[in-house]
């Protein structure tokens, strides 16, 4: 935020001030009426009392002195009938209070301390582990690194985020398979496609759950896999599955892309809280990558810049839409809401 100099506000009302008293007694010189004491005391009281209330505020306390001072060098000036003399004598004793106020004001404001604390923000979700979803404070644009060409170093996370998008109708998950790493804690984003709830939603042996997951909402289930191997994600009520692997390493995760040849992933994309579930894909340099994406309410044009620009709108609310694009050069890149503005990540190892 820019702030307003205190000089600025300063100089121009007391300048005019003095100019004004330096007129009114060379005035009476040249009608030759008679200046006593008095009357420059009269001049001096008057002075003050209008110059001081409106520079109090944002100066010092003892800016009054200073100006009576100023008035009174400048009447006795201008009593002797010499303006020149009353104009320097004015200039000298202006800039000097000026310099005195400002000094003082900016010694006065104190200087603030960032938090480094983010708000708790409001519950917009039910969440499958008592924790709900949140609320950004603001909807302000995210700001994302620009994209550069180095290579990513390969470290295993500390956390792992994916999402998945369950169809009623076509009694299927997208996409059918999930890979994670194993004892890294996976916090797994799911929202469903039709009016049907979720009902006795099961990872076994590692999570499961009879929440109530209606459409337009995200149900967040946090669970860390201990073993590897293959699971089933099960809607248990609805009987149908997809497949969570479970591997040692990010290299493992790499390999098992590698031998089938497609990487898949799902986005869901939320205009409430003005962000994309998960935040960040990580894909693997030369693989097709296939991202099924859905809108909770509104519609978005979404690029994944440089590897897939859209002309038009490609996620809309009530429907599974597929990206598709072969990442070519690792580093770091985004994932833009060309018409909300906000972004996700995209690491390519």
């Amino acid at each position: 935020m820019r702030r307003l100099a205190p000089k600025n506000i300063l100089w121009p009302g007391l300048w005019s001030l003095m100019l004004l008293i330096v007129f009114a007694v060379a005035c009476s010189a040249a009608t030759d009426d008679i200046v006593t004491q008095a009357d420059i005391d009269m001049i001096v009281e008057t002075a003050v009392a209008a110059a001081v209330p409106s520079i109090t505020p944002i100066a010092s306390g003892d800016i009054e002195v200073t100006v009576a001072a100023a008035v009174e060098a400048t009447v006795a000036a201008a009593v002797d009938n010499d303006i020149e003399s009353a104009e320097a004598e004015l200039e000298l004793i202006i800039e000097a209070t000026v310099e005195a106020a400002v000094q003082a004001t900016v010694a006065a404001i104190p200087t603030p301390t960032p938090s480094l604390e983010r708000p708790t923000p409001e519950a917009t979700h039910e969440s499958m582990t008592m924790e709900p979803l949140a609320t950004p404070v603001s909807a302000t644009t995210v700001a994302m690194p620009t994209p550069t060409q180095a290579s990513v170093a390969s470290e295993e996370p500390a956390f792992q985020e994916v999402a998945i998008i369950e169809n009623y109708a076509a009694t299927r998950f997208f996409p059918m398979v999930l890979v994670v790493i194993k004892d890294i804690p996976v916090r797994l984003y799911l929202t469903r496609l039709h009016r049907e709830h979720v009902n006795k939603f099961a990872i076994e042996p590692f999570f499961r759950s009879s929440d109530v997951i209606l459409p337009g909402e995200i149900g967040v289930l946090e669970f860390t896999p201990d073993m590897t191997g293959t699971f089933k994600i099960r809607n248990v009520g609805h009987d149908f599955e997809a497949d969570l692997v479970v591997v040692e390493s990010s290299e493992d995760v790499s390999n098992f892309y590698l031998d089938r040849g497609r990487q898949m992933y799902a986005l869901i994309h939320s205009i409430d809280d003005f962000r994309i579930f998960p935040e960040k894909l990580t894909l693997q340099d030369g693989i097709p990558v296939t991202v099924f994406n859905i809108s909770l309410i509104a519609e978005h044009l979404v690029s994944f810049k440089p590897f897939h620009v859209p002309e038009e709108i490609n996620v809309k609310p009530g429907e599974i839409s597929t990206i598709e694009f072969a990442p070519d050069q690792s580093g770091s890149f985004t994932i833009h809401h060309e018409l909300h503005g906000f972004s996700g990540a995209m690491i390519v190892e």
